[in-house]
């Protein structure tokens, strides 16, 4: 058996889980309107005047310029539709929950950085350059995330569970099971 290569495995130099599935759904869904093959082209300008005007800068570091940085966060992003289809499938597993915390938190730290990019080149918000996405919603999932699980308790898989993997208070009736499994332990 010979796996064929196809033109996604022949053009795809993304290096990234987001990259990649971004890569292959343009690459299967192109633009047709030219308008908005023009506001991806500016997107494009935009990033490597930031980039060129940070490396021109005497004493400027290429593993520290603003591409390197935000390919350094994109890497910490797990494959998010990922685990909403695990979700919606009933097949996400506790040790899921740390991978997607780390995942929603790089999304913030990615958020922030490019924001203060693009404010320093001279945008006054940067809402225009930056798909709508609402930080504070994201940050208050975050939040609830890590009010809800014990991530040590999380680096398992449902059939070899044997601590609530819950924050005491977070729900009373797993607090009770789990004292109940203790004291007839003892």
């Amino acid at each position: 058996y010979t796996k064929r290569l196809t033109l996604l495995d022949i053009l795809d130099k993304t290096k990234t889980v987001i990259g990649r599935r971004l890569f292959r759904q343009r690459l299967s869904i192109p633009i047709t309107s030219p308008i908005e093959l023009n506001k991806r082209y500016d997107l494009i300008e935009f990033w490597q005047g930031i980039q060129n005007k940070y490396l021109a800068k005497p004493g400027s570091d290429l593993a520290l310029s603003p591409i390197r940085r935000i390919r350094a966060l994109l890497n910490y992003i797990g494959d998010i539709p990922k685990f909403t289809r695990k979700l919606a499938t009933l097949k996400f597993v506790p040790s899921d929950i740390q991978t997607l915390s780390a995942s929603i938190s790089s999304v913030i730290n990615l958020h922030s950085v490019i924001t203060k990019y693009i404010v320093d080149a001279g945008h006054s918000d940067g809402t225009a350059l930056i798909p709508m996405l609402d930080i504070k919603q994201v940050a208050g999932l975050l939040d609830d995330i890590n009010n809800t699980f014990e991530y040590a308790n999380t680096d398992i898989h449902w059939s070899q569970i044997d601590v609530n993997f819950f924050k005491r208070g977070y729900c009373k009736e797993a607090d009770d099971l789990n004292d109940s499994i203790i004291n007839d332990g003892n």
